[in-house]
């Protein structure tokens, strides 16, 4: 029978927690091709992904003008990818659900690949797509802007 200390609440909290590794320089090109497994409408999956992100990227945040993205790791199996940008927070619209808001670079990041993801689950119905969005959108859930995070994807 498991043992309860007035901390065990706050401990089976913290031992929940997913945590994010940044992909080393040596990983990236290992990164999108895991992301983005197998084929996408007759594409190798990382080529139709990876446009896909860019993509969505570009039509949710107006600032948006392409450049280096940090690619991470999650210690719940998921993966995502995040723009460097110099700003603080950026602005994301989405006229589909009405959503306009401020993020940060990094929650910007996981809206775009969570987009993108479902849209490759739209033309796939890969059970490991949907593994991927599913874990990204558990990791969002602990995010300190889930809020702004699942206003966006909603």
């Amino acid at each position: 029978m498991p043992t309860t200390t007035p901390n065990g609440a706050a401990e089976a909290l913290h031992a929940r927690t997913i945590t994010r590794t940044l992909v080393p320089e040596s990983r990236r090109s290992r990164f999108l091709p895991q992301l983005f497994p197998g084929r996408i409408r007759g594409l190798p999956g990382f080529l139709w992904g990876e446009a896909q992100l860019y993509d969505v990227a570009k039509k949710l945040c107006p600032d948006y003008r392409g450049g280096f993205w940090s690619f991470y790791r999650l210690s719940n199996t998921g993966l995502y990818a995040a723009p460097e940008m110099e700003c603080a927070t950026v602005t994301v619209r989405w006229a589909d659900n009405f959503f306009d808001g401020e993020m940060s670079p990094d929650a910007f990041g996981i809206v775009a690949t969570l987009f993108a993801l479902s849209a490759a689950c739209c033309v796939s119905q890969s059970d490991l797509l949907a593994g991927r969005y599913d874990t990204l959108r558990d990791f969002a859930a602990e995010h300190d802007e889930r809020n702004l995070i699942f206003r966006a994807i909603d």
